[in-house]
């Protein structure tokens, strides 16, 4: 079986949700392709 980017990425998120960090797929955020950082989580955080 070969260890491979997309099965790495997997075995994070499954470490994140263990540790109760909630998990968003990256199509479902709200911003812009070409921004940086989400404004949104920013104003949140500030």
């Amino acid at each position: 079986m070969k260890f491979t980017e997309e099965r790495l990425e997997k075995a994070i998120i499954e470490l994140f949700k263990k540790a109760d960090y909630p998990y968003v797929k990256g199509d479902a955020i709200e911003r812009r392709t070409d921004d940086v950082l989400i404004k949104g989580d920013l104003k949140t955080f500030l």
